[in-house]
């Protein structure tokens, strides 16, 4: 039961699905990104320390978009 002060969230189902289709599509990149990481390796002739700058860029890439994500889903009211 909803609260006497609490608004009615309109598309709830359609929200939640997609916030969780984002979370599987995140966790699918990041999978993909390691298991990709010795091919990428052997084919470029990168060292180890030249490989990890693939993850960090993408690690960091993603921690620059959630606060946007979250700045953007107020400003359109989800």
């Amino acid at each position: 039961m909803r609260g006497e002060g609490a608004p009615a969230v309109p598309h709830r189902g359609l929200t939640t699905a997609t916030v969780i289709c984002a979370c599987v599509m995140q966790g699918l990149d990041t999978t993909i990104v390691n298991v990709c990481l010795p091919h990428i390796q052997g084919s470029m002739s990168a060292s180890q320390d030249q490989i990890s700058w693939i993850l960090t860029s993408y690690i960091v890439a993603s921690a620059i978009m959630m606060p946007l994500t979250g700045w953007f889903a107020g400003q359109f009211g989800v």
